[in-house]
Order: structure tokens, then sequence, then C-alpha cells
């Protein structure tokens, strides 16, 4: 895999909020994708059209501790009568 050259880039984007009613469609929403064998990072996540090219074991670190906090939201969702996810 080669490296990609990073260029300087001014950043557009620094937070971004879900719309105040949940829509379940992920397909608008969010992707994540493998990138091509020319790519140094080897997974791509889309969210809100911001994306973020990923090494593996980020991913996997993001993923566990997105668990670990949707787990501690559904505690607080579920004592005030909200359903889990």
């Amino acid at each position: 895999m080669s490296q990609r050259v990073q260029k300087p880039t001014q950043m557009l984007v620094r937070e971004t909020h879900e719309p105040p009613m949940p829509q379940d469609r992920p397909e608008d929403h969010m992707a994540v994708t493998l990138t091509g064998d020319d790519e140094a990072e080897c997974i791509e996540v889309k969210i809100h059209r911001v994306r973020l090219f990923l090494h593996p074991t980020t991913a996997r670190e993001l993923s566990n501790m997105l668990v670990v906090r949707i787990g501690e939201w559904n505690v607080t969702g579920r004592t005030a009568g909200v359903p889990g996810v």
C-alpha cells in the first residue's frame, strides 16, 4: 500500500448533530466501506457527508467505545422510559 500524501487542509466541519427526530434512513446518514489497496487507511466511515479514513485498529476501538456508550445510554434511557437501542 502506498502512503497517501497529506495536503494542508482547512477544517470545514467541527461538529454535526442529528436531526431533531430520528430518521431510519442510514444510507443517507452514514456509510462504512473498505478503501482501495492504494490507501494507507483501510476503512472509510462517512457520517453526515464527512469522510473519515481509519486504520482497522482505530475502527475497532471506535466500535468498542460506541458499544460501551450505547450500553450506558440504554440504562439512562430505560430509566426515563425510552426504549433501548
